[in-house]
């Protein structure tokens, strides 16, 4: 198990040297004291489409692992397409390697990947984009450096084994991250990779299980320098846990 393999917790001790920004988004989210838990579980549901030039958006629900100290994330998801089918999806950076998989109601495997270059470095975006339903993951202590850019927006850099990425986090007045933001990030499109710009946005924060996160997310490319969303989600239930 992906939990399995955490290794202990992450102190909630909050560098005072961090850029301003990234200070006060962690004082809002983060109790002011003690232990955080390692491990993160998500339930989710919502919709997502296959590309930008998609017109169909397809239901889907998902469970999700982030183990914050050891930079790993599983998310497991069945998506409705019809007539009783579904798809069966399996994306996860474990042991730093990052893997893929598409099967059609969970026997017939009509897409994957693993341990590619250009996989692995766009999965490890994705767990800093998604650690932001686990900020223990986004702390100094878990790995990411931060470096300031503008007075409401810093860049988080993460390496996991040979693998290093960054991404620009941007800030409200209220100290929330709105969105995140890459101006490459690997896409696969017809078999094969490219590099587009790509964002996440975060939206409707509530306390849940003592950490402040967003219970509405969306994701999309830059085409033609225009955002397209292609997923579209809302959380559930989130549960904080001890490694």
């Amino acid at each position: 198990m992906l939990a399995d393999r955490a290794k202990g917790r992450v102190e909630a001790t909050i560098p005072p040297a961090l850029p301003e920004p990234v200070r006060r988004y962690f004082e809002r989210m983060l109790p002011a004291h003690g232990r955080l838990p390692a491990v993160t579980r998500i339930r989710q549901h919502g919709t997502l489409r296959s590309s930008c030039s998609s017109t169909r958006w397809l239901d889907f629900t998902a469970d999700q692992v982030i183990a914050a100290r050891s930079t790993e994330f599983q998310w497991l998801a069945r998506v409705a397409v019809g007539a009783g089918l579904s798809f069966d999806v399996c994306d996860r950076l474990v042991a730093n390697e990052a893997g893929s998989e598409v099967r059609l109601c969970s026997l017939f495997v009509l897409g994957a990947d693993r341990g590619s270059r250009e996989l692995t470095e766009a999965s490890l975006q994705r767990f800093l984009a998604e650690a932001i339903w686990s900020p223990a993951a986004l702390l100094p202590a878990a790995g990411v450096s931060w470096q300031a850019i503008e007075e409401r927006s810093a860049l988080a850099t993460l390496a996991c084994g040979a693998t290093r990425v960054s991404l620009q986090f941007r800030f409200n007045a209220e100290g929330e991250a709105t969105d995140v933001y890459a101006p490459a990030r690997w896409m696969r499109e017809r078999g094969r990779y490219r590099a587009v710009a790509w964002e996440g946005r975060y939206f409707d924060y509530a306390w849940r299980d003592g950490i402040r996160v967003p219970l509405r997310a969306e994701v999309g490319w830059y085409v033609d320098e225009a955002w397209c969303p292609v997923w579209k989600g809302r959380i559930d239930r989130i549960e904080q846990l001890p490694a």
